[in-house]
């Protein structure tokens, strides 16, 4: 296949904020590529706008660019996609919503929030939850170290933050072509999510725009982080299709991609 080298690759990381967790993902990227690690400050609360701000500020390309947004990131790339872009030319979301996947438990969980990162992540957590019973050592120490580097009460001002989240609006006017890739094994982010969204697009946007589905079997990390040279073939093949102009009065047509 060729490659579009001139589509730059905008990365926006899950709830850790680090953009550390993209490394296995990074060196398995073709080396046309050059990518974009945005990452959020580990020791200060960013809330309402400040995100979709602070991801702005690395979007002064001059070039079309698409943009890979984890889970948390999800919300903040779908507001950002509906100001003035006209370089954005993708959008890919991983294991991610337009609201809360807590539903009714949210109001419990932003109680409890700063419970929940008052100690470090044990390793059992990190497999049940985020990268599953068969991942590796190193995989499992990366994620907790990831997590141990950010403030404990950052996380739990990113946890209420998506507790609160609604993009639905958003999410309808985006006019991007868009990918989710979802996981049948996710414990935290399930098919409701992905539901959600493709209802919305599949009501309101245009075939140029409308979604395209993906799906992976991991957990809810492992899907990009955990498997990488699998990871970017979805992406890749999507992002040069979304990238490539389309002949004279024509669109772009919708399809699936399968991770």
């Amino acid at each position: 296949m060729e490659l579009q080298p001139d589509v730059a690759l905008v990365l926006l990381p899950g709830m850790d904020g680090t953009g550390r967790l993209f490394g296995r993902f990074l060196r398995a990227l073709p080396p046309a590529y050059s990518p974009i690690v945005v990452g959020y400050p580990a020791d200060s609360v960013i809330t309402t706008d400040a995100p979709v701000e602070h991801v702005q500020r690395f979007l002064l390309l001059n070039k079309p660019f698409a943009m890979i947004s984890e889970s948390f990131s999800g919300p903040i790339a779908l507001r950002v996609a509906t100001r003035a872009h006209p370089d954005l030319r993708a959008l890919v979301l991983v294991s991610s919503f337009i609201r809360s996947p807590a539903g009714p438990m949210g109001s419990a969980l932003s109680v409890i929030a700063p419970l929940l990162f008052a100690l470090p992540l044990p390793d059992w957590v990190i497999r049940r939850w985020l990268v599953g019973q068969d991942a590796s050592a190193d995989l499992v120490r990366e994620i907790g170290d990831s997590v141990r580097s950010v403030r404990p009460a950052v996380l739990a001002a990113r946890l209420r933050q998506l507790l609160s989240e609604n993009v639905s609006d958003e999410a309808a006017r985006c006019r991007v072509p868009l990918l989710y890739i979802g996981g049948t094994r996710d414990r935290l982010i399930t098919r409701k999510s992905e539901a959600a969204l493709r209802a919305l697009r599949g009501r309101s946007m245009p075939s140029a725009a409308a979604l395209h589905r993906g799906h992976a079997r991991p957990p809810h990390y492992s899907k990009i982080g955990g498997r990488p040279a699998r990871a970017t073939a979805g992406p890749e093949d999507f992002i040069h299709r979304s990238s490539a102009p389309c002949p004279s009065g024509t669109t772009q047509r919708s399809g699936s991609t399968h991770p």
